[in-house]
């Protein structure tokens, strides 16, 4: 079944603190995002590539270096995040940015399932076997 959730539907904000917000940092992120789509829109402003993809994707890298050297906690990933799916330019960077930043902090703000997971438990008497290893299946509720 085809599942279209929202990063909103997935991200748990419920612990946001605004006051642990590095500010400074969110915005020099966004300042960083606006020079980059700037510059990639003069860079291929002609539409004559040659060299010029080799020289965006050592810029592209060079931001994301850039970026992982601030230090972003949850709560700057959430104020981040607010801001930039406001400007309809630089949403299209937020799961580029949230999820490859080198901390990995956005991974801790995904909702736990709220349903039971099922899970296979090594059973000898269990209906499922796998590779002739019997196994049952279990279901238990997402630890937070």
């Amino acid at each position: 079944m085809e599942c279209n959730l929202t990063i909103d539907e997935i991200l748990d904000t419920s612990d946001y603190d605004y006051e642990n917000v590095r500010r400074d940092n969110v915005n020099k992120i966004i300042g960083m995002l606006s020079d980059f789509l700037e510059y990639s829109n003069l860079l291929f402003k002609d539409h004559k590539c040659g060299d010029k993809y080799k020289e965006y994707m050592e810029t592209k890298n060079w931001l994301y270096t850039q970026i992982n050297q601030l230090t972003i906690n949850k709560d700057t990933i959430i104020a981040l995040y607010r801001k930039l799916k406001k400007d309809e330019q630089l949403k299209k960077y937020v799961m580029t940015i949230l999820f490859n930043i080198g901390n990995h902090e956005a991974f801790d703000l995904i909702k736990q399932s709220a349903e039971d997971i099922p899970f296979l438990i090594k059973d000898d008497n269990g209906d499922i076997d796998i590779y002739g290893l019997k196994y049952s299946k279990t279901y238990k509720k997402p630890s937070k």
